[in-house]
């Protein structure tokens, strides 16, 4: 009876174990995104300057954080998050990628 239930355990364990691969994804699923260091909050983009943009910012480097300082002077600052968009080099994704970090300050 002991040797028939061990066999049974030998033969059924290699099927549990193909069947158990098969259920775990092919590859892992990992989302990197830069966050805040500990103790800093958001970014205000009417107040930064670009090296802070590029720093903090997912998707910003120098060129695009230049064009956000740029965009600022020209305009009289940002009214919203979305005008952001209007920068040259920023688009949709890059606001939704960062939207969690930026924010407007609306005193004046």
């Amino acid at each position: 009876m002991c040797r028939q239930f061990l066999f049974l355990v030998f033969l059924i364990m290699p099927v549990l174990v193909a069947g158990a691969e098969s259920v775990a994804p092919d590859k892992p699923v990992l989302r990197v995104m830069k966050l805040p260091a500990s103790g800093e909050g958001r970014v205000d983009i009417n107040t930064a300057d670009a090296r802070e943009l590029s720093r903090r910012l997912n998707g910003i480097g120098e060129k695009k954080a230049k064009a956000i300082v740029d965009y600022r002077n020209a305009n009289g600052g940002f009214r919203s998050l979305d005008q952001l968009e209007q920068v040259k080099g920023i688009g949709p994704a890059i606001v939704k990628k960062n939207r969690h970090l930026i924010y407007i300050d609306a005193r004046p």
